[in-house]
């Protein structure tokens, strides 16, 4: 536990350090950068925040980043709350420092981008579910509709939430009985209360308005699109690592034609991550051979993939990631420097 935090907090140093330095994106304040999201994006809620944040820090553009920072910090101790539901050894730690090692992470804690809050909703609605469904806590349920409420405010992926709780509850003869309950209705009702302002935006909006709903994404604000599935490929490597990713296809191929053919042989709770992970990881590839794909939406459908793959691993998984971050943060760091100085 010592050496875990012991990293975690040496990474996350590193990531204030860098706060200053972020020149990624071209922001003067971050009214700018919200304005630039589009409706698909749920500007409601990203303009609700960027006013409050307005009213407490004023036009920092330090201090809003410093916010964004701290919501990824956040969203790191959501995750290890998640992970040791399901993994109960001592590599729950590992397990912790391999995910909050990623690039990504350092990516969202250095720029203020709408998928840092995606991420910690996200985080937030997979770990009430389990908590709902594993412990029959039924607050839960409520919690879990605001969750799933905001995530989907947030960025329109947060949709798939629902729909991979409802996968898990049909396929498992175990918890099927959940359907029969009043908690995965309320928790429909809620989330569509709080996401009524989106869906009444979207069917005033024009078809122009849809056109761009996913346009503007980070990468437009970056200046750059991958527009070809080898570039989305290449950017899976490197925003998770080559290990991860590759690890999450071995996940995919072992577990697919299991969960059809021997459903009632998958472990509960890796039925449960998985519905949130396989159908959209696959879906999102598919859609990638023929079409844009906004490739930062895909990381919170990562996070309970990571967390099946890391319970599996062995050892020289461990290694191999924490090696790839090693050398990608010290890259990111040279470049930074290297971009100031000339």
């Amino acid at each position: 536990m010592k050496k875990a935090l012991l990293i975690i907090i040496a990474l996350n140093l590193l990531r204030v350090i860098l706060i200053p330095f972020e020149n990624f994106i071209p922001l003067e304040t971050a009214e700018g950068h919200f304005g630039a999201l589009a409706i698909g994006q749920a500007p409601t809620l990203i303009l609700s925040i960027n006013t409050i944040v307005h009213h407490i820090v004023g036009e920092s553009a330090f201090a809003i980043h410093f916010l964004f920072f701290s919501i990824s910090l956040i969203t790191q101790w959501i995750i290890y709350l998640l992970i040791k539901k399901v993994i109960r050894q001592d590599r729950k730690y590992m397990a912790w420092v391999v995910i909050c090692s990623t690039l990504f992470f350092t990516l969202f804690a250095i720029a203020p981008v709408s998928d840092n809050l995606l991420l910690l909703f996200w985080s937030l609605s997979v770990l009430t579910l389990y908590n709902a469904i594993f412990e029959n806590d039924k607050k839960s349920w409520l919690l879990s509709g605001v969750f799933i409420g905001f995530a989907t405010l947030n960025k329109l992926s947060g949709i798939a939430l629902p729909v991979g709780l409802f996968v898990f509850l049909i396929f498992s003869s175990r918890y099927r009985y959940h359907l029969f309950r009043f908690g995965p209705y309320l928790l429909m009702f809620i989330a569509t209360l709080i996401t009524l302002p989106l869906w009444t935006g979207l069917l005033q909006a024009e078809s122009a308005s849809f056109a761009i709903s996913y346009a503007h994404t980070f990468f437009d604000i970056l200046g750059s699109k991958f527009n070809s599935f080898t570039s989305f490929l290449g950017f899976q490597f490197i925003i998770i690592f080559p290990v991860l990713y590759i690890g999450l296809w071995w996940v995919t191929f072992k577990y697919l034609a299991r969960i059809f053919e021997k459903p009632n042989q998958v472990n509960p709770e890796f039925w449960f991550l998985l519905s949130f992970f396989l159908p959209l990881f696959i879906g999102f590839h598919l859609i990638a051979l023929f079409d844009w794909v906004d490739s930062f939406g895909l990381i919170p459908i990562y996070l309970t993939g990571f967390i099946v793959l890391l319970k599996l691993a062995k050892k020289r998984w461990f290694i191999w990631s924490l090696a790839f971050s090693f050398i990608a943060h010290l890259l990111l760091v040279l470049g930074i420097l290297m971009h100031f100085i000339n």
